[in-house]
């Protein structure tokens, strides 16, 4: 696949993309062998397994996510596929800072206390200790230092600076902080400088950044909760990140109703802040104990890599990723099954490579199947990939990943990714591939998938997430049997169907039927469907 959007595929765009009964899978060679079709059985049997207690929610480095890279490997293997890992094998080895939760978190403020999926939940990578303190409210938790506005163009902030800590002492204190800033302004998040909290320009808005400069500041922990430029206040999972683990610093994510029975005055200090674009820091007189049981060791893990070596196009690839880690069990002993994120998209991968194994024709492209690890700790295994791939990066042409497919409430796909620049002629391409039944929808990328490293490569992606609302996303109640056997399937056959097409190379052809034919308009997602999975892991 060209990396520019030909001209026939833009007025296929323009048109939309829904196929009618006749095939557009140009399957016309007699030396093509009939394509199989996935097994709903297979499928499921895969999820069961990913997702059983046995599997104790796969966490990278413990037992059950060594068994679920046995799983995967075994697989490739009896398949027959060729490794594309470390040495010919299957395995690519990665250094991880693995997090691990030793024991319960706890929140109690004013005497009412909260516990994990119960108003609370831990930040991947907080750091462990009890704090008892004074809460300190200090808005969106970010400094922004003075600015020349000509180097910072986009910063929407007074180039005088900004700081939601000016005039506090917050030495010990619990410093109870918004998630991302001002009006929800992503020019701020993105565009404005960093102190020296940051790691990273852009990282204003993350969770890691502002654990950090809660920390600078001298603040003993931190609360942090959705603000309310978003109607959802409950505690979600999110990761700080590595980069930014602090060993002795707590952090949780409080649902918004929790912090407001003590604090009602919350909203309206959050208000002025929107409105003014200055920052609102408050002195409470409620104490809170903070108590979080954590570790991080140095642990190595592997991606699982097979391929199958095409033909004449050889140094050409097709990628296939999804990742089988999951957030394993909490400090109480509830497992996080992860049935939907992500033992549902590993179950599409796994057929996808049997059905590949099966087909018995060899492609004209290389295709990858690469399982990820890691990926709940901050796209890590994807990002080790991206830099030791086995083949060159700027040989892989397009990507697709499977993360969340087999739940939600409505049948059908959203392509995160499919209005991206490079990545329209493959949402052009999947959607030839659809149904009216259950179609593709094309929305933005969202970075908190394994694509994102791909994109960011300039590889053409789609990120590929069953449509409505995934309501067990990141809980124990992520179950196998909240899994709809035939989102799987029909996310199998969507993706197989638009594989085959890249495989061998025919995709050209295959869009200029469907511009041919023209298309109805493709159908659209309301705003309130969208998924969860839409919240960036990291901020």
């Amino acid at each position: 696949m060209r990396r520019t959007l030909p001209l026939y595929a833009l007025v296929l765009l323009a048109a939309g993309c829904t196929p009618d009964s006749d095939s557009l899978v140009d399957d016309t060679s007699d030396t093509l062998a009939q394509p199989g079709l996935p097994d709903q059985g297979r499928l499921l049997g895969h999820v069961e397994t990913l997702a059983s207690d046995e599997f104790a929610g796969r966490q990278p480095g413990t037992t059950g996510g060594q068994l679920a890279e046995a799983y995967i490997e075994d697989h490739f293997e009896a398949l027959g596929l060729a490794g594309a890992g470390d040495n010919g094998g299957f395995r690519q080895a990665f250094p991880l800072e693995s997090f691990t939760v030793t024991g319960p978190s706890e929140l109690n403020i004013d005497g009412t206390g909260y516990s994990e999926g119960n108003g609370i939940e831990l930040f991947g990578y907080s750091g462990a200790g009890e704090v008892e303190a004074e809460l300190v409210f200090v808005g969106y938790g970010l400094t922004v230092p003075a600015y020349d506005a000509a180097d910072h163009p986009r910063c929407p902030l007074d180039p005088a600076g900004y700081d939601d800590y000016a005039g506090l002492d917050l030495e010990g204190k619990i410093a109870v902080v918004m998630r991302h800033g001002p009006s929800d302004d992503w020019d701020l998040g993105d565009h404005c400088p960093v102190n020296a909290a940051a790691q990273a320009d852009g990282d204003l808005y993350t969770f890691g950044y502002k654990a950090a400069n809660a920390a600078l500041h001298g603040a003993g922990a931190m609360l942090l909760f959705t603000d309310y430029q978003h109607s959802d206040g409950q505690a979600e999972g999110g990761t700080l990140s590595e980069a930014y683990y602090q060993p002795e610093f707590p952090a949780l994510f409080v649902g918004r109703g929790a912090l407001e029975a003590h604090l009602p005055e919350l909203e309206a200090w959050a208000a002025a802040i929107d409105a003014e674009l200055q920052p609102n820091p408050r002195t409470t007189g409620l104490n809170a104990r903070v108590v979080t049981s954590t570790a991080v060791t140095s642990i190595t893990v592997p991606n699982l890599l097979a391929q199958i070596p095409g033909g004449e196009r050889a140094d050409e690839v097709i990628l296939v990723g999804a990742h089988f880690d999951h957030l394993g069990t909490d400090g109480g002993g509830a497992v996080y099954y992860g049935a939907d994120d992500n033992a549902s998209g590993s179950a599409v991968l796994l057929e996808l490579a049997q059905l590949f194994a099966e087909w018995g024709v060899q492609p004209a492209r290389t295709v990858v199947f690469a399982s990820f690890n890691a990926e709940e700790l901050g796209l890590v295994g994807s990002m080790y990939y991206v830099i030791d791939p086995p083949h060159p990066i700027e040989d892989t042409v397009a990507m697709l990943n499977l993360d969340m497919v087999g739940g939600g409430d409505e049948l059908g796909l959203i392509d995160f990714g499919g209005t991206e620049d490079g990545s329209e002629e493959l949402y052009a391409l999947l959607a030839t591939q659809a149904s009216e039944d259950f179609p593709v929808t094309p929305l933005d990328a969202s970075p908190n998938s394994d694509h994102a490293w791909f994109q960011y490569s300039g590889v053409p992606i789609a990120f590929l997430f069953t449509t409505g609302a995934h309501a067990p996303y990141h809980t124990p109640e992520d179950t196998f049997d909240t899994i709809s056997g035939l989102e799987l399937e029909e996310t199998t056959r969507i993706s197989w169907d638009t594989l085959r097409i890249l495989a061998m190379a025919q995709e050209d052809a295959v869009l200029e039927q469907a511009a041919a034919k023209g298309r109805a308009p493709a159908p659209s997602v309301p705003p309130e469907r969208i998924p969860p999975v839409g919240l960036p892991l990291t901020r």
